[in-house]
């Protein structure tokens, strides 16, 4: 039998089923009304009576909860150590903030707070990730017959203090400080010294993610078509090679993913590229190394053989300080700069976001929604400027 009662300086009821041989006491609080709380304990004892109700996890924090979900469905998956260890930092977040407090026990008021708090820290996408994930988690939970009172997640408003950064602030606005970029890589690269200038180069002249432009190898270029096959990623924590963005999803879903395709390149490059890869294989002939994997962007005694992705971060920017060039973007902010570049000179929105390895538009129109204005509104003006002039001869049909 079921007791209901309320808690002193307690608006809230909750109810106790008793230890038996058959289960353990069982708890839990929260409920606004007393006949809630008369309700839920009979759904409970109809599932006891029936063998239907999981007792094994019903004092079970949302830490362990959370956790339990990611050792099961995360960690299994094989993605970007970067994204689990986001994954796992949330989880740290939870344990923090709500320590031994069991999930049944969880008020709405009390997780909203844990949001507000969460959003003090970080930009309102984040935020809604965390409270996606705990929502898995929880879904996670019930398949298992676990009993989880999930009206703490009812209504809950996302909020965040720290804006997103500006789109404007993400690329190099200037088509001079781009070119002017260009060149001083073009004059200082020395592979002799770092092959870092390269790579800044390469990404400048192709929107590769930094990422990608590591995991090159020179299968992947075709000097002849001037294309370069992107197909994975480096991992700059475990320096090994990584699938393409999103490839697992892709591989579920059983469709092709966008993010491993050709990328043109042009002549300027297909000439860096060429004198790279022959200065290369010299150095490793007089010097005795070998690049077993073929690395386009080997480093020559290092500990690694490429650079990592922070390194290459911090060296770009100390080129754009030098240079005086502002915004001082992440070296990401340099594909991003490309892409500012050829909507500037007109290519069709859909093809970079093929060239970006985009599944579609969204993403680049909200980067480029002022570029995309401009771009329409000087095509505007030259149709209405253009000369009309005679036609001659008649329209066939198609």
């Amino acid at each position: 039998m079921a007791r209901i009662r309320k808690r002193a300086n307690m608006k809230t009821y909750e109810l106790e089923i008793e230890k038996t041989k058959s289960h353990p006491r069982i708890y839990k609080s929260g409920f606004r009304t007393k006949s809630e709380a008369i309700k839920e304990a009979r759904r409970i004892e109809s599932l006891l009576e029936q063998g239907k109700y999981n007792t094994a996890h019903t004092d079970i924090t949302l830490s362990e909860l959370f956790n339990m979900w990611l050792t099961v469905e995360i960690d299994a998956q094989d993605l970007d150590p970067d994204t689990k260890k986001r994954y796992r930092r949330r989880q740290r977040w939870i344990e923090d903030y709500f320590g031994d407090v069991q999930v049944n026990q969880i008020l709405r008021s009390h997780y909203q707070m844990f949001i507000n708090r969460y959003g003090e820290h970080y930009e309102i996408n984040e935020v809604g990730r965390m409270n996606a994930n705990i929502v898995k988690a929880i879904e996670f939970a019930k398949a298992d017959l676990i009993d989880v009172d999930d009206r703490f997640l009812l209504n809950i408003k996302l909020n965040s203090k720290r804006k997103p950064k500006e789109a404007d602030k993400k690329f190099i606005h200037r088509r001079l400080d781009y070119e002017k970029l260009v060149d001083y890589l073009l004059i200082y690269m020395d592979y002799r010294k770092t092959v870092l200038p390269h790579i800044m180069y390469l990404i400048l002249q192709t929107g590769l993610r930094p990422s990608e432009a590591l995991a090159l190898t020179w299968s992947d270029v075709d000097f002849k078509k001037q294309e370069i096959y992107t197909h994975r990623r480096w991992s700059s924590t475990k320096m090994t090679f990584a699938p393409a963005k999103n490839d697992n999803v892709y591989r579920k879903l059983g469709r092709r993913n966008p993010s491993k395709r050709y990328i043109p390149f042009n002549g300027q490059v297909l000439g860096v590229l060429e004198e790279l890869k022959s200065l290369q294989e010299r150095m490793l002939k007089v010097l005795g190394l070998e690049n077993a994997q073929g690395f386009v962007f080997f480093q020559v005694g290092g500990i690694h053989p490429v650079p990592d992705e922070s390194s290459l971060n911090k060296a770009f920017k100390r080129v754009l300080k030098k240079l005086d060039i502002e915004p001082i973007i992440t070296i990401y902010g340099a594909r991003h700069t490309y892409g500012s570049i050829k909507v500037q000179e007109g290519v069709p929105i859909e093809v970079l976001a093929k060239w970006f390895g985009h599944k579609d538009t969204i993403t680049l129109q909200e980067t480029y929604i002022h570029l995309l204005e401009e771009t329409r509104d000087e095509w505007f003006e030259k149709e209405k400027n253009r000369e009309t002039g005679t036609v001659t001869g008649t329209i066939e049909n198609e």
